[in-house]
């Protein structure tokens, strides 16, 4: 899959293993990389790909804080 495949809430959903609702919310709280197009909600896979990177590093140095 290339990179940068543009994703939909759905495309979103199903890359990250979560339901659209909570991408829903995760966008509404701005913690998900997107852009609109009108009433439509898009990202780019590198951008989701770039997100999950730094979830991971933030839980892991959380982690090692403890």
């Amino acid at each position: 899959m290339d990179k940068d495949n543009i994703l939909d809430v759905w495309g979103m959903s199903r890359y990250l293993g979560i339901s659209p609702d909570t991408v829903r919310k995760l966008i509404q709280k701005n913690q998900l990389p997107h852009y609109r197009a009108g009433k439509r909600i898009f990202t780019k896979q590198s951008y989701l790909d770039q997100w999950i990177q730094k979830q991971i590093k933030e839980s892991t140095e959380a982690a090692d804080a403890k």
